[in-house]
């Protein structure tokens, strides 16, 4: 694993020019409503996760437009294919509520959520890696590296997933991307939700607070399980079996003592000689390989 950037934070105003590119396209989707609307939100996705990435000081790319042509196409392609997902999750039940509110349709509704958050369950730090990862990009440009870097990603973010971080990782940056999905579907206005005027507000909202915040959890989130993948060596370390392991003769020397204790018994006298017999350590190492056996009487 490479090792961590230096993170240097710029200015305010050069971080907040990176989240105007995102606003522009939110703000193009509200210009109608459409399912054709969707394409704008995707985009707005990653290019705020871009700009988030830069402004907390982490520059994955020398220039804001190299990371949204690189790594942004690649968050594209996840974040699409997860906005699918929850589509064909809340398909029917939203065009239920649609229809008529009933209780049966708002608990499918609830179920299809939960369903799209455990889709995540080893899946969701490959969203963040594709920014702050360098090793999930090839060094030599043959083939696809976009689906290299997707399919490297979400084979670490597998990895990363198996330490129980349920509630620190998991859950928010799970959530986010949820929100962040069923957000940009809802405002599309496939299923007549929102009026045109609240439509607008929504957006709004969306592209001014979720959308900055909910890259910020993931970005962060993902940056937090890289730091403690990175320290995990050094506490399996602790344990390793070879590092516990006792030094060559140690056991044979505690075996001695412990066979002479025995042997002596309760006798001070025979304690006392025997002391300095006890503290000698084993022959070990270069001292045992040179010592020369005695000769056998009458040899």
């Amino acid at each position: 694993m490479n090792q961590p950037k230096s993170r240097r934070r710029p200015p305010l105003l050069h971080a907040l020019a990176w989240f105007v590119p995102g606003l522009i396209a939110v703000a193009a989707a509200g210009l109608a409503s459409h399912p054709l609307t969707l394409i704008p939100l995707l985009l707005a996705n990653a290019l705020t996760m871009a700009a988030i990435c830069h402004a907390i000081g982490f520059d994955p790319e020398p220039s804001f437009g190299r990371t949204v042509l690189r790594r942004g196409a690649a968050h594209l392609v996840m974040f699409t294919g997860y906005t699918a997902l929850v589509f064909v999750l809340v398909a029917w039940p939203m065009l239920q509520l649609t229809h008529g509110a009933s209780l049966s349709a708002a608990l499918a509704l609830a179920a299809a959520m939960v369903l799209a958050l455990v889709a995540l369950w080893r899946l969701w730090p490959a969203f963040g890696l594709v920014f702050v990862w360098d090793d999930a990009y090839p060094s030599q440009r043959d083939g696809s590296w976009i689906f290299t870097a997707t399919l490297r990603s979400i084979a670490f973010g597998r990895h990363l997933s198996r330490e129980e971080r349920f509630f620190s990782h998991f859950l928010p940056a799970a959530f986010a991307l949820l929100v962040l999905a069923f957000g940009a579907i809802a405002l599309t206005g496939l299923y007549g939700v929102l009026p045109p005027e609240p439509r607008i507000a929504a957006l709004a909202i969306y592209g001014v607070v979720l959308l900055p915040l909910g890259c910020l959890v993931i970005a962060n989130r993902t940056l937090r399980a890289l730091l403690c993948e990175r320290h995990q060596p050094r506490r399996r370390g602790d344990h390793d079996p070879r590092a516990a392991a006792p030094a060559p003769g140690a056991e044979r020397a505690g075996t001695r003592r412990r066979a002479g204790r025995r042997a002596v018994g309760r006798d001070p006298r025979r304690r006392r000689r025997a002391r300095w017999r006890w503290s000698r350590p084993a022959p070990t190492g270069y001292r045992a390989a040179c010592r020369r056996p005695r000769p056998a009487p009458g040899g």
